[in-house]
């Protein structure tokens, strides 16, 4: 079923940041749109747009660096934690994150377990030192298992602007898991 309508131009994207200027670190307190507390564990990873930090055995949050709080960004979250794709391995966004302010910070997602497809299979070492049974079949397979994903998406009216390596994570030989779904485009939200 379709959740979301393609749009026939793009909204204009305020960059303008929301939310404050403060930077979260470990043992920090936020809060779900719903106002449920939550403490901000151990650092998993950072990047360009934020920190990924652990919440419990299942979720993580995405704090976002302050000049990528936007309203445009906390709309679109919105929107996406409103209607789930409900996609195998693909880890949406399951909830705006505030502080006790009420300021919006980020969002909480599914906890991934793979590793960037690059660290899996890009050079035959690596294939054989990760997956020492593989064979072409094996890489085709898993090309599939990613066009599946994207079309998956495409069906739900999402399309993935941001086809990144990094962004495809491989857990075992047969699973392939899609992250960083924020920046996917969907209604007229455009992918940054």
């Amino acid at each position: 079923k379709k959740l979301f309508s393609y749009a026939a131009k793009p909204r204009t994207v305020n960059e303008t940041p929301i939310g404050g200027n403060r930077t979260f670190s470990t043992g920090d307190s936020l809060k779900t749109s719903g106002g449920h507390e939550i403490r901000l564990k151990s650092k998993l990873s950072e990047g360009g747009e934020g920190s990924i930090f652990l919440i419990d055995e299942t979720s993580c949050a995405k704090i976002y660096a302050p000049k990528k709080r936007t309203a445009f960004r906390e709309e679109k979250l919105r929107l996406m934690c409103d209607r789930p794709v409900n996609i195998s391995e693909v880890y949406w966004p399951l909830d705006r994150v505030f502080t006790q302010d009420d300021e919006f910070v980020g969002f909480l997602m599914p906890i991934a377990n793979g590793k960037p497809l690059n660290e899996k299979i890009f050079g035959k070492a690596c294939i054989h030192e990760n997956f020492p049974n593989w064979n072409r079949r094996d890489l085709v397979r898993l090309s599939i298992k990613i066009a599946s994903k994207a079309t998956s998406l495409n069906k739900k009216g999402v399309i993935i602007g941001d086809i990144n390596y990094t962004n495809f994570l491989i857990s075992s030989d047969s699973s392939v898991q899609l992250v960083d779904a924020d920046s996917m485009q969907l209604e007229d939200f455009p992918c940054l």
